[in-house]
């Protein structure tokens, strides 16, 4: 901005949706036309903008007879929430804005400007002790997956390794007969804790093995550092990390703030512009 090649954006116009909000925002219609009618923090921060980067302003209000949807409008009208290349009937979107997650996906946020400092503090959730955690870290499709690859194992293990099937081999660790493919299906499961008793003696029964080994070891890895996690921070994750969780309960939190100090005059202010609190 100091160096004297610097022209800024030549005088270009932008318009401007405004969010009225005191003391950000101050919209007088008795001035009649114009800029003139807007005043305030952020109008006050967009002039000095204006002045530094060579470039002008048209401001509008957006939506003063529904101000519970103006930061909503304001938004709308840069285009945030609209497929690409949708219309859009202003540049830039100004105000007390919130901030959130949401809309951070649509539009880029400036830096703020103005912090109130205010903290929301809640009771630590109470962990939740439940006998059946431990199945917790699967969905429930991941667990039938999980038993079905192992019958599916014990089946091809069968086939390809039993006695009962291959009348031709000489030395087997399957049970013989048909309860050979229980036999499988027992070593199969066993292969979860790491207790194999048995030993392939088909090329195709190692092969089998080797593919269940490292399936297991990525279903053994992934449970348990999920497990881990799971029973340590899920259970002790508040409900609420923001004001505006709180705004949109519909009533579901109660909060308690002091009397007489700014924050009352901060909700107050929310719940006049906003409709909730």
């Amino acid at each position: 901005l100091d160096s004297p090649d610097f022209v800024g954006f030549e005088r270009l116009n932008f318009h401007v949706m405004l969010h009225v909000e005191h003391p950000f925002v101050f919209f007088d219609e008795t001035k009649g036309e114009g800029n003139g009618r807007f005043s305030g923090i952020t109008v006050d921060v967009l002039e000095k903008l204006g002045t530094m980067l060579n470039c002008t302003y048209t401001y509008k209000v957006a939506e003063l007879e529904s101000e519970r949807e103006s930061a909503e409008v304001a938004l709308h009208a840069i285009g945030a929430f609209m497929p690409t290349g949708g219309l859009h009937t202003a540049d830039i979107a100004a105000g007390a804005i919130h901030i959130t997650a949401n809309r951070s996906r649509y539009v880029h946020f400036s830096l703020p400007y103005f912090d109130t400092y205010y903290r929301l503090v809640i009771k630590r959730p109470v962990q939740e002790v439940n006998m059946f955690s431990f199945f917790a870290p699967f969905t429930g499709e991941l667990w039938a997956l999980f038993v079905l690859e192992i019958l599916l194992f014990g089946a091809c293990f069968f086939v390809m390794e039993s006695p009962f099937l291959n009348p031709g081999m000489e030395e087997s660790d399957v049970v013989e007969g048909a309860v050979g493919l229980f036999d499988s299906v027992y070593w199969a499961l066993g292969a979860v804790t790491g207790m194999v008793d048995k030993t392939p003696k088909t090329w195709g029964g190692r092969i089998a093995l080797i593919g269940h080994g490292w399936f297991m070891m990525i279903m053994l890895a992934s449970y348990t550092a999920n497990l881990a996690s799971f029973l340590t921070t899920k259970s002790l994750t508040p409900s609420i990390t923001n004001f505006l969780d709180v705004a949109q309960s519909a009533g579901s939190y109660k909060m308690a703030v002091p009397t007489g100090l700014s924050h009352e005059d901060f909700l107050r202010g929310e719940h006049e512009h906003h409709g909730y609190v």
